[in-house]
């Protein structure tokens, strides 16, 4: 799925609720499931002691390829991994599959968590997390030189995610 470009307003309105990263963090270890997408996200709570049962990453922030330590950082964090392609500016069948996975497994792994690297960029994958996240999860992204989204995953988000795909993608 391919985002229309006269729907690119509408992803930069924050899904959830902004955070400051320290709130965001609180509401972290109060969850019982967290998942992160982005790079600088899933790094704040990795680094706080925290990391989120799901994360997805693509090793870039903002375009720009993260230091190599934060990348072995991430890497060594995650027991498990799966792995995608997703081109920028879309939603791919491969990142909606290992989304799907990565969350099953954690579902069924309680003391495991995943890792999902994807190859190209991971900013909308976003929209299928919310999904596949079980209900209750803790869903955080970061806004770029704002804060840290965080969305709670219930019916009314799983049914925004769903109308904002079907409105945004074709």
């Amino acid at each position: 799925m391919l985002l229309k470009p006269s729907c690119r307003r509408f992803l930069k309105t924050p899904f959830g609720r902004l955070y400051s990263p320290k709130i965001a963090l609180r509401l972290a270890f109060r969850s019982s499931f967290v998942a992160a997408v982005g790079d600088a996200t899933s790094l704040m709570l990795v680094k706080a002691g925290c990391p989120a049962r799901v994360s997805i990453v693509d090793f870039h922030e903002k375009r720009t390829p993260v230091a190599l330590k934060e990348k072995k950082l991430l890497l060594s964090s995650f027991c498990n991994r799966f792995y995608a392609s997703n081109p920028a500016g879309s939603i791919s069948a491969s990142a909606q599959n290992a989304v799907d996975k990565a969350f099953a497994f954690a579902a069924k792994n309680p003391k495991d968590n995943v890792l999902v690297v994807v190859k190209g960029e991971e900013d909308l994958v976003f929209l299928p997390a919310v999904l596949s996240a079980p209900a209750g999860a803790m869903l955080f992204y970061g806004q770029p030189g704002k804060g840290v989204v965080g969305v709670r995953a219930t019916k009314a988000s799983k049914k925004k995610a769903e109308r904002l795909i079907a409105k945004a993608f074709e």
